[in-house]
């Protein structure tokens, strides 16, 4: 990652020589003015003056002073700077009255030329160039550097000694000069610095974790050195999972990590809430300065109220009744802190509420006190706690308004509960709702106690869109909803609804996703509902609801490990012989999955140089009938700080009788792939059966075993990869890689009229060729030959629905940073000898270059340094609400433009070059939006090749993104 770093100079004078020439007539040195002000932008220091300017050719004073510019810089070890490039700009004034350009003065260029004191030591030969010469106008003017040692960067007083030549003319005048500064090209390591606390609110004094992760993406040199930096109000105290080390130095804790062979590197590290308000960690790379902060949040020891009604259902903590309707419930309050004996509390009410039980709340708190004004109901009193610092406060309300108002409990003259209370018109009785019942088909298929979610599209509209409308929520009306209860409830329409378990959002006026999901009890019936509103509402009249054909899918988990619902004996009894699981299975009814996930395997699962080529299952049964088993094999794969799920299904029918069963064979993988098998201890098997058949069958099921087939990895010092999978798991061994590294271009040429010349007027990149050699065998023939069949497979490019292959990417040991997108057209060449298969691969590479494995990401300014032209990423943060935005390359010239009113300030838009796509971001969000159709028709679409500089016209561009191509 190219990193640039702009300073203005630390501190500017006359250099050393200069100082001890002024005034000397032999030197002939004219002295500055306030070199101090190169210090900063926009201020100018000038040779000479007006009464006394630098000198003509003849005259003695002729020559300005030597300046040095010092740019103090101290980058950590390991960093390369590739390039230093000094900025300055200059002119020449004349004296005359006229300005006529026969009336300045003349110098050529000035001598720039690296300095630091191991120069004078002449233990350093420093590098010089020779800048443009002054004009009369002000010029900004470049000289770069390069192959400057860090060492040399380093050293305190590194700068330039700035020096301009005797002038050349006739003329007397002034040189001014301003806007000094030097850009250091940084090549650092691109690392990605993340951090997450288990809470990121606590209470005071209590401790707490935080997870860091470290992931290195590139190759560069680096030794990463984490700084642990919280606030004055968090205390480090220790790591919990170990990695590295972790040091502390003036004050100052630094984590150490080691890396583990992906250059990844997980530590967890133990805080203590110190003191309350928001508080924070941040966790800062000493190399890199890339830093991750989290926010801490912490509280004093929690005062807790839970408002519990006992009369009404909630949904989400509100509660809905009619007006004029008495709700009781308990306030329920408690706190950790054990000092606490009472808690003085007020409970706010609105003011048309009535509190019923008012005599029974005396006698809990003698000192309660009720209060009415115009804005709230208001019940004061020091509530007793138990020994277990805790209390209940029964409630009777009734609520004589119709709206939504709010109960609020303060403690210590801070809000600590809020519940809300929604009252409908007593009038209200009657609610509209749609419902189907799931056929018979659709529930036959489904297995009892197992989790389903149903998914449907929702939307209400107006009958009249001129008519004003106000939707007031009441939990149940305008939503989406499942019915799985008894019978009994379907011919009353008020038991029928309290009985359906509705989404906790109701619709609007655009189609929306609502998901409600369920545990199918067999025993009654499954109804899906849509609600209107309720009849007596008078939006009943002007809304129509719509709604989509619903989805039923099963909303499984891998990882939640449930025990059986119809087998009385545990999963882990299908593994121990002596133990059968037994199951008397109804007419079309399935039983739940019973799952096996610990293996004896005798080590065999701990061996890191076997590659698995084949599974096979089997196991003991006896049946009164035909029944289905249903197998499926899970592994799981860490990947970063996820989990991925792989999942290998088989069916077969168990016949009628007794006997040994097996699925699989020695090259069966059951649908997964070699390296989704590397974890065998992972590994875990789901059974269930099936009865298709109308009468109940007698099942039982034992002795499961797993066989596993496995093939020696071929120890070699560079293999390579296609899509993920390793050439060793398919028994290859790599025995040469031909690749021309540059573009083959096609160039077409025309021939000039008259002349003997061509003219190259078009160059495209062509594809190319890559070429691999390889041995498959250490095996009988038999084996090497199916391993061949896979390996042909592995080479196959998908094809899409219109017959376009798809490339594949293949990774070489020996070329890590590159990626080479391939497409197969020619067989394998293939030649047998010994038990072994030489294999020539001719692969096409469509694109002409290997690609970049990672990002090359820099500010709005950087280089390509590849081959060919790529098409950039560009992140771009909005500075003008409401204006176009404009982004245009400086170099050469390309410009868009995206027209979009809904832009606002601090928004961020991503322009996808190569998709030619643009995504917009609100500030305040997550969310992503299409706005491809508002760019400009004259815009273009970025490609990029060298130097580029990216400028934005009432935005900022924060970064440039792009693969490069070799």
């Amino acid at each position: 990652m190219v990193q640039v770093i702009s300073k203005t100079p630390d501190w500017c004078q006359l250099a050393k020589s200069s100082k001890d020439a002024l005034n000397k007539p032999q030197y002939g040195l004219k002295n500055w003015h306030d070199p101090v002000n190169l210090q900063n932008m926009d201020t100018v220091a000038t040779c000479g003056e007006v009464t006394n300017p630098i000198g003509r050719a003849k005259d003695t004073y002729n020559n300005p002073a030597c300046l040095y510019f010092a740019f103090q810089s101290n980058y950590p070890d390991g960093t390369k700077v590739t390039k230093i490039k000094l900025h300055y700009t200059q002119k020449v004034t004349s004296l005359a009255s006229s300005q006529a350009d026969n009336t300045f003065p003349k110098f050529n260029g000035p001598k720039i030329t690296i300095y630091n004191q191991n120069t004078n030591a002449g233990s350093y030969t420093p590098p010089s160039k020779t800048g443009n010469a002054p004009t009369k106008n002000f010029v900004e003017n470049t000289v770069e550097f390069t192959d400057i040692p860090l060492d040399e960067i380093n050293i305190y007083d590194f700068g330039v000694l700035f020096d301009y030549p005797k002038n050349t003319s006739n003329n007397k005048g002034l040189i001014e000069l301003k806007n000094v500064y030097m850009e250091f090209f940084i090549e650092s390591a691109e690392i990605l610095l993340t951090a997450q606390a288990d809470n990121n609110k606590t209470a005071k004094g209590t401790y707490f974790n935080v997870t860091v992760n470290l992931q290195q993406n590139d190759s560069a040199h680096y030794t990463p050195d984490i700084l642990i930096i919280p606030s004055e109000g968090i205390k480090y105290i220790e790591p919990v999972l170990k990695n590295g080390i972790v040091t502390k130095d003036d004050n100052l804790y630094h984590w150490h990590p080691v890396w583990d062979k992906t250059k990844k590197a997980e530590t967890k590290l133990k805080f203590q809430a110190i003191t309350t308000g928001t508080q924070q960690i941040t966790f800062q790379d000493v190399s890199t300065d890339k830093k991750v902060t989290i926010p801490i949040s912490v509280a004093d020891q929690e005062i807790t109220v839970i408002t519990e009604p006992t009369t009404k259902i909630s949904v989400d903590g509100n509660h809905v009744l009619n007006q004029g309707e008495t709700i009781s419930y308990t306030i329920n309050a408690s706190t950790s802190d054990k000092t606490i004996t009472s808690l003085p509390l007020e409970i706010h009410w609105p003011p048309s509420a009535e509190i019923l039980n008012l005599d029974d709340l005396q006698k809990i708190c003698p000192d309660i006190t009720v209060t009415e004004t115009n804005a709230n109901l208001v019940l004061t009193g020091t509530f007793l706690l138990n020994e277990q610092g805790k209390i209940s406060i029964p409630v009777q309300v009734r609520f004589n308004e119709v709206g939504t108002f709010a109960q609020i409990v303060y403690y210590d003259g801070k809000i600590i509960d809020t519940t809300t209370f929604i009252v409908k018109p007593s009038t209200y009785t009657h609610l509209a709702f749609t419902r189907v019942k799931l056929n018979d088909e659709t529930i036959d298929a489904m297995g009892s106690n197992i989790i389903y979610k149903v998914i449907s599209q929702l939307k209400f509209s107006s009958t009249n869109p001129s008519l004003k409308y106000k939707v007031t929520d009441y939990l149940k009306n305008l939503r989406f909803g499942v019915f799985n209860d008894s019978e009994d409830y379907l011919d009353d329409e008020y038991e029928f609804i309290n009985h359906t378990n509705f989404t906790t959002t109701h619709a609007g006026t655009n189609y929306q996703i609502f998901k409600q999901t369920f545990k199918y009890n067999p025993k009654y019936p499954v109804y899906l509902v849509w609600s209107h509103e309720f009849t007596e509402s008078e939006n009943y009249d002007i809304f129509n609801i719509d709604f989509l054909e619903p989805i039923l899918l099963e909303d499984s988990n891998p990882h939640d490990f449930e025990e059986v619902a119809l087998y009385p004996h545990k999963p882990m009894d299908l593994i121990q012989s002596e133990n059968w699981a037994s199951v008397n299975l109804p007419s079309h009814k399935q039983t739940s999955s019973a799952w096996i996930n610990t293996w004896d395997s005798g080590g065999l699962f701990d061996l890191k140089d076997i590659i698995v080529q084949g599974l096979q299952v089997e196991w003991q049964y006896n049946v009164s009938e035909d029944v289905e088993l249903q197998l499926t094999i899970f592994t799981f794969e860490k990947v970063g700080a996820e989990t991925e799920t792989h999942k290998g299904y088989r069916n077969i029918t168990l016949k009628k009788g007794s006997g040994t069963k097996a699925i699989g064979d020695a090259w069966d993988t059951f649908g997964l792939k070699p390296h989704n098998l590397r974890n065998l201890n992972s590994m875990a098997l789901s059974v269930r059966l099936v009865n298709r058949d109308d009468n109940t069958i007698a099942c039982d099921l034992n002795d499961f075993k797993i066989k596993v087939h496995i093939l020696n990895k071929v120890s070699q010092e560079y293999g390579f990869e296609i899509e993920g999978e390793r050439a060793e798991e398919y028994g290859i061994f790599l025995k040469d890689m031909t690749w021309d590294f540059g573009t083959k271009n096609d160039v077409k040429y025309y021939q000039t009229s008259g002349t003997d010349e061509n003219t190259a007027y078009r160059s495209n990149i062509d594809k190319k060729d890559l070429e691999i050699e390889f041995t498959v065998g250490d095996c009988d023939f038999e084996e090497s030959t199916v391993l061949l069949e896979k390996i042909a497979k592995l080479f196959t490019n998908d094809r899409t629905t219109y017959n376009k292959p798809i490339p594949k990417y293949i990774l070489f040991d020996h070329m890590p940073n590159y990626k080479f997108w391939f497409v197969r057209e020619e067989a394998l060449d293939t030649k047998q000898e010994y038990g072994v298969y030489n294999v020539t691969a001719k692969l096409v590479i469509p694109s002409g270059t290997a690609e970049n494995i990672s990002n090359t990401v820099t500010g709005s300014s950087g280089s390509n340094m590849s081959v060919a032209r790529v098409f950039p990423l560009i992140v771009a943060r909005v500075n003008k609400k409401g204006a176009p935005v404009t982004i245009t390359e400086q170099n050469t010239k390309q410009a868009l433009t995206i027209n979009y009113d809904a832009i606002e300030v601090d928004d961020v838009i991503f322009i996808h070059s190569y998709e030619r796509r643009i995504a917009h971001r609100k500030h305040d969000t997550n969310n992503y939006k299409n706005i491809t159709e508002n760019v400009d028709v004259n815009s273009t679409w970025f490609s990029i090749m060298g130097e580029y500089n990216f400028i934005g016209t009432n935005c900022d561009i924060t970064e440039v993104v792009f693969k490069e191509r070799w």
